[in-house]
């Protein structure tokens, strides 16, 4: 698998505009598909995610670019007060733009009409679909969106979110136990002993899983955005990516749209496995290589 490095983008004079950038790169030629990718509710750049990315990096021949999401992670980051205000009523429009300069800053010289494309799991479905705004009001091409599990598809009761995502989180132990048959696999930082994030802001975190329950990427899909193609890819047991998204996929397909689903086996944390990572990935390099 590519190996990945790190950077810090900050703007200056901002307090907690910390934000960290992994860069992990399986590209075979310069001109490869770039994906810039949002992970799910806290989640930091660590070795154990970023083991998922390499392989992800690699099966697709491909660069990621992973943004990590603020107020959990890299020190002294946090959401910014405008930032808050958005995602209370549920709009990951303001992060994304930050996200989107820090990935830029990575970018460097890369122009802006050159082909970009967004992955995201769960919440990060929601950030992702947010930063290909931003990408297209920057002038780039944003070819391929790829949604993996996503769950702001539509307005949730907050109980009921909180109580499907807990039974959907009892599953992660089983899918990460699948990881001992990989050579080399790294176990989740809270495992590790004497690995913590440096950030860990409650409130933050409470304000981003809060904003899912208004079901804004359901909207953002239908009216707000236009990437050459959406990939959903969902669990078939899944209880948190289950809602009835076949409309959003053919008001798209209306729009000139490219939307396609893939199923996957499993619940919600199957991305807590290689193995299930590594065959989703398969399975999405097929659809990303079939022409349409």
């Amino acid at each position: 698998m590519p190996a990945w490095s790190t950077h810090v983008h900050e703007t200056a004079g901002v307090p907690g505009s910390r934000v960290l950038v992994a860069v992990t790169d399986g590209r075979e030629r310069p001109d490869g598909r770039t994906f810039l990718v949002v992970q799910g509710f806290q989640s930091w750049v660590e070795a154990f995610e970023m083991q998922r990315f390499e392989l992800i990096a690699g099966v697709l021949n491909a660069r990621l670019v992973v943004v990590e999401v603020p107020g959990f992670g890299v020190a002294g980051s946090r959401l910014l007060p405008r930032e808050r205000r958005a995602l209370r009523a549920g709009d990951f429009g303001q992060l994304a733009e930050r996200m989107f300069d820090a990935a830029r800053a990575v970018l460097g010289e890369t122009a802006p009409e050159q082909e970009l494309s967004l992955l995201g799991y769960s919440m990060g479905a929601s950030v992702a679909t947010a930063i290909t705004k931003a990408a297209a009001a920057e002038g780039f091409t944003v070819d391929q969106l790829v949604l993996v599990e996503p769950v702001a598809l539509r307005r949730w009761r907050i109980t009921e979110l909180v109580a499907r995502t807990r039974r959907e989180d009892r599953w992660i132990a089983d899918y990460v136990a699948t990881n001992t048959a990989v050579a080399g696999a790294v176990a989740p930082w809270d495992q590790r002993p004497g690995v913590r994030p440096p950030t860990r802001r409650y409130a933050d975190l409470l304000t981003l899983g809060a904003a899912l329950r208004h079901g804004r990427l359901g909207r953002d899909l239908r009216h707000g955005v236009r990437p050459r193609g959406v990939i959903v890819v969902r669990g078939d047991r899944s209880a948190l990516s289950e809602a009835a998204y076949q409309p959003m996929l053919e008001a798209l397909r209306r729009r000139g749209v490219a939307a396609t689903e893939l199923i996957v086996p499993g619940h919600h944390a199957f991305w807590h496995s290689l193995v299930a990572v590594d065959a989703m990935a398969h399975q999405l390099r097929s659809a990303l290589d079939t022409p349409r």
